[in-house]
This record gives C-alpha cells, sequence and structure tokens, in this order.
C-alpha cells in the first residue's frame, strides 16, 4: 500500500510540475503578445500619422469633428467576449459614433466656461465646471453664449 501512496504522491508533484510549467509558458507567451501588439500599435500610429501628413487630413474628415463622440468599444460580460476581439484596454479598436446615437438632436450649447473649452446647452444639471462658479456667487447668465450667426455647435 506504501508503493501506491508514493506512485500517487510522485504523481502529483508531476502534475504540479506540468502545471507550473505551463504557467510559465503562458505567462512568456502573454508577455510576447503584448509586446508585438505594442510594437504593431506603434507602427499603426506612425503609418497613420504618415498618411494624415500626406493628403492633408483633418479631424473632420476622419470622423472626429465637433459632436462625435471617440469611444471604445461597448464592454461585454466577460463571458460574452469572442475569442478574437481584443479586449480595448490591450490596444482593441475604437468606434465612432454620433454624440447622440438615440436620434435626439443635438442642442447648441446655451452658456460656455470661461475658458471656452466647454459648453452647456442649459439641459439637466449644471456641469461641473460651473458648480463651482456659480457656488462663488456667479450667474448662469454670466455664461450665455452668442448662438447668433456663429456655428458653436460641439
Amino acid at each position: 500500500m506504501g508503493l501506491i501512496v508514493t506512485e500517487g504522491t510522485a504523481n502529483a508533484a508531476s502534475d504540479d510540475n506540468e502545471l507550473f510549467s505551463a504557467m510559465e509558458e503562458l505567462e512568456r507567451a502573454q508577455q510576447r503578445v503584448a509586446q508585438l501588439r505594442q510594437q504593431s500599435r506603434e507602427k499603426a500610429i506612425a503609418e497613420v500619422r504618415e498618411k494624415i501628413k500626406m493628403y492633408a487630413l483633418t479631424a473632420e474628415e476622419l470622423g472626429f469633428a465637433k459632436g462625435t463622440a471617440v469611444s471604445r468599444a461597448p464592454r461585454k460580460s466577460p463571458g460574452a467576449r469572442a475569442e478574437n476581439s481584443v479586449p480595448p484596454a490591450a490596444g482593441g479598436t475604437l468606434h465612432i459614433e454620433a454624440a447622440v446615437a438615440d436620434g435626439r438632436s443635438q442642442v447648441k450649447p446655451k452658456y460656455r466656461s470661461p475658458d471656452g473649452q466647454h459648453g452647456w446647452s442649459g439641459r439637466g444639471k449644471p456641469p461641473l465646471w460651473m458648480q463651482p462658479l456659480l457656488k462663488a456667487g456667479a450667474k448662469k447668465e454670466d455664461f450665455l453664449v452668442d448662438n447668433s450667426g456663429a456655428d458653436n455647435a460641439e
């Protein structure tokens, strides 16, 4: 009976070694994939920049105009990801979507931040940039935008 226990222990140790070896191999493969993905990404960025420069492409022509949002691929539950898909954190693709994809019309900003970088339609809660200014005594009217004439859509 001692022989069976010894064989079982030897088999368990062998299984553990095989598992450990496979885990190390998997880790090396994952590191190599990450390295190759980064190299490929850097090459792609350089190629895209070259094409943008060569053809004098604008952000609007590429779909990055004001009023469009650039977002990562929609999140899926961990079990729902396809085997061949690349997670966004690992360099997955970007999807360009309309700013208001549910069919509502986009509204021009009625208010503009003092630095001119942020706008607010006046709908819903005041934006984060405006809240401290309102608490400091400013009024919403202080940030009104003149929407007559110029296209101020965001």
